[in-house]
């Protein structure tokens, strides 16, 4: 959402005016998307390496999910053998488990 005072979206700043009117994202090399380069390749593979690494990071937190729901039921028969587990709690752990399943499978190929 862009800033009320200055109309400028966070993390963005753009060049001042009578210059060539580019907006510019801090903390990102300007080299890498420089027009005309023959390193394309260095775009490309920074859209690889952010789905990557975007991936990886929803795996490894579901599967913090599914350990925290192995942790939490084992405290709850730990104190109580004869204790029901929460509903909620079994289903959150059946979501992360489904999802990492769905995550991990091949997709059909034709």
């Amino acid at each position: 959402m862009p800033d009320p005072e200055t109309g400028q979206t966070p993390g963005t700043s753009q060049t001042p005016s009578g210059s060539t009117g580019k907006l510019v994202i801090e903390g990102l090399d300007p080299k890498i998307f420089a027009p005309g380069d023959k390193d394309s390749d260095k775009i490309k593979e920074l859209k690889i390496n952010s789905a990557t690494d975007l991936y990886r990071w929803v795996i490894a937190f579901l599967g913090v999910i599914v350990l925290l729901v192995i942790a939490v039921s084992g405290i709850i028969l730990g104190k109580n053998p004869s204790a029901n587990i929460p509903d909620g709690i079994i289903a959150i752990g059946s979501a992360a488990v489904g999802a990492i399943a769905g995550m991990l499978a091949q997709s059909p190929s034709k």
